[in-house]
């Protein structure tokens, strides 16, 4: 049976489906079948699923199904979060380092909740200015008092949608061997 994971925020711009790229191409290339489902009416994830079929699978033969979702509170965000309640799924919550962005991890936190889905969250800093930041060790640290975040964060580079160069491989890879096969957090 695949684990799903799920990119979801309270809100666009977080980055969920250049995360879901990148996770995708790190776990393809590290020998994983990959499957990939968007929600997102951009369709930006579901764009880069067709450029790169052969990267892809179906549900039925993939390690990983990997969903991006709307940033909002839609009715089929919610219908996915009813959804995952039996299944072998990890909801990962881009947030970036900002005020702004920490009242909307906490909107995300309470749905979460709500669904009885908290234990299967990660929360991981996203366009961040750099690893070690003031701002990032404090929106971590205010944040973990709640949820589950990742030790990784995710550094703003220019370009990161595209095909990744070594630092942005190895950011992936962290994060991936972290949460998604290790399962550790903060």
């Amino acid at each position: 049976m695949a684990k799903y994971l799920i990119l979801v925020a309270s809100k666009g711009g977080s980055g969920k489906s250049v995360l879901c790229k990148q996770i995708a191409r790190e776990l393809y290339r590290t020998g994983y079948k990959v499957c990939g489902h968007d929600y997102d009416p951009q369709q930006h994830y579901a764009q880069f699923v067709d450029v790169n079929n052969a990267m892809f699978t179906s549900d039925d033969e993939a390690d990983y199904i990997i969903v991006d979702t709307q940033g909002a509170h839609t009715q089929t965000n919610i219908d996915i979060m009813k959804g995952m309640n039996n299944e072998d799924a990890l909801f990962i919550v881009p947030f970036m380092p900002t005020d702004d962005d920490y009242k909307e991890a906490m909107k995300m936190r309470d749905r979460l909740k709500e669904f009885d889905l908290l234990d299967k969250a990660v929360f991981v800093a996203n366009r961040c200015y750099r690893e070690n930041d003031k701002d990032v060790k404090d929106f971590k640290q205010r944040l973990s008092s709640t949820v589950k975040v990742a030790k990784s964060v995710f550094v703003n580079r220019k370009a990161y949608a595209k095909e990744p160069d070594s630092k942005v491989i190895n950011e992936v890879s962290r994060f991936i061997h972290e949460v998604v096969i290790n399962g550790t957090t903060d």
